[in-house]
């Protein structure tokens, strides 16, 4: 929010330069300073460095001329603050691929932001007068030294969280518009009662009212933000379930015609015996042994799946070891057996099948039972560096909205029985572990 510079550094000829440039560009540099915290995550647009150096030149001679042209009073000041949102919002969109809303949402974040580094700061520094009433040093130092840890924290409390999770929910319709008109509000309110309040009593009480808004308005905004994550997570996540309950039914039917095509090969075969040499039997039914796709696990959801998968292995070179005790899955439905470990297997071949070295080209599987829990272990290698968060580790893929859904899949499987999934990537090998509680 606005705010006299002047009054903050004092009016001595030796800073009067210093005054006088923050006093012109202080509001803007702070407000970039929250807006640059929000959207930093985010895409940028080519040769971003040129875009953003030259958005900030142009907002700060803007802001220069203003001063320069504009006159003095309350009315003024509240229409600059405008003309800084409006300016802020356009370099997010010249600098960062977002949209118009999205831009807006940014900037009421922003303002809120500011706004309570702006207030906190100054209810801080100013509880110091009434040891040093006339300290100029109270409002220029204290001041200055207060504003970066507070933007530190308010980057931990609002922004960091908001990192990676969407908006297009919250960012359009009447949920912008309400916080966007509260961000404008909070900037005319404070502003009148800036020339006509008085009163250090009525100052502290509306500052700190006024400080109370702007953190309960950021604490609303992430919790609506992750809520509509949480809601679209779960949406996804219901919707890959339903197509891997569909596919298994096609696996299975494809398996069993591969079974039955197979079986009438070697029997056929058998017939030929007499009428071309047996080392070329034997090769053809090596051959047709390939595509034998029988697993036998103990279970047979389990079966359709290590079939399925290992014929897919088999074509694309990739060695695939498993020992694997399926009777001990049976108090899992179907569906879920077929998620849980279709996820992981599939993971796991998306993780090697690029790998160039043959020799890492290969994926381990064991599930066992021990002390009455089903243990089901995978590793593989795999290639590039990982990113963790909340215990799982974060797509490469360009599109992170509809991609990242298998361990989180896996995870919600495993919860469901009483079950817990932990992931460990070290020296190259990635492993999924998931523990599941044996129903007596």
């Amino acid at each position: 929010m606005m705010h006299d510079t002047a009054a903050l550094f004092g009016t001595g000829d030796v800073w009067a330069p210093l005054v006088g440039f923050f006093n012109t560009v202080g509001f803007l540099l702070e407000l970039v300073t929250a807006l640059v915290m929000f959207v930093w995550p985010l895409e940028r647009r080519p040769r971003f460095v040129w875009r953003a150096a030259a958005a900030m030149l142009v907002m700060m001679a803007v802001c220069m001329v203003w001063d320069s042209l504009a006159s003095e009073g309350t009315w003024w000041l509240i229409a600059r603050c405008f003309l800084i949102y409006a300016m802020c919002c356009a370099a997010s969109r010249v600098c960062w691929r977002v949209s118009f809303t999205q831009a807006l949402f940014y900037m009421a974040a922003a303002a809120a932001l500011q706004h309570a580094v702006y207030r906190g700061a100054r209810v801080l520094s100013t509880r110091l007068h009434m040891v040093w009433e006339d300290a100029a040093w109270i409002d220029t130092i204290v001041y200055a030294a207060l504003v970066v840890p507070l933007f530190a924290l308010g980057y931990w409390l609002f922004a960091r969280p908001l990192v990676g999770k969407s908006i297009e929910g919250v960012a359009s319709g009447r949920m912008l518009l309400l916080f966007t008109g509260m961000a404008i509000c909070l900037n005319i309110f404070t502003n009148l009662y800036h020339h006509y309040g008085s009163g250090s009593v009525a100052f502290t009480i509306f500052s700190l009212f006024d400080l109370l808004t702007c953190v309960f308005m950021l604490m609303l905004l992430r919790e609506i933000v992750e809520h509509e994550n949480a809601e679209r997570d779960g949406a996804m996540l219901r919707q890959l379930m339903n197509q891997q309950k569909a596919k298994l039914d096609s696996d299975k039917a494809t398996i069993d015609l591969i079974n039955v095509k197979t079986h009438d090969l070697k029997r056929q075969l058998n017939l030929l015996e007499n009428r071309i040499p047996q080392e070329e039997i034997d090769d053809l039914k090596s051959l047709a042994g390939i595509y034998d796709a029988t697993v036998r696990t103990g279970n047979e959801t389990l079966d359709v799946l290590l079939s399925n998968r290992s014929l897919v292995c088999e074509q694309r070179g990739i060695q695939f070891d498993r020992i694997i005790d399926g009777e001990r899955l049976e108090f899992m439905k179907p569906g879920d057996i077929y998620s849980l470990f279709g996820n992981a297997v599939d993971n796991a071949m998306e993780a090697v099948e690029h790998i160039a070295d043959d020799g890492r080209r290969w994926i381990r599987m064991t599930v066992r039972a021990n002390k009455g829990m089903v243990v089901m272990h995978i590793e593989n290698p795999y290639d590039g560096a990982l990113t963790f968060r909340d215990g799982l580790p974060q797509t490469v893929k360009a599109d992170r909205h509809y991609h990242g859904f298998g361990l989180k899949s896996m995870r919600m499987v495993a919860e469901q029985y009483g079950g817990a999934l932990s992931v460990k990537a070290d020296e190259g090998i990635f492993a999924v572990n998931v523990v599941l509680p044996i129903e007596r």
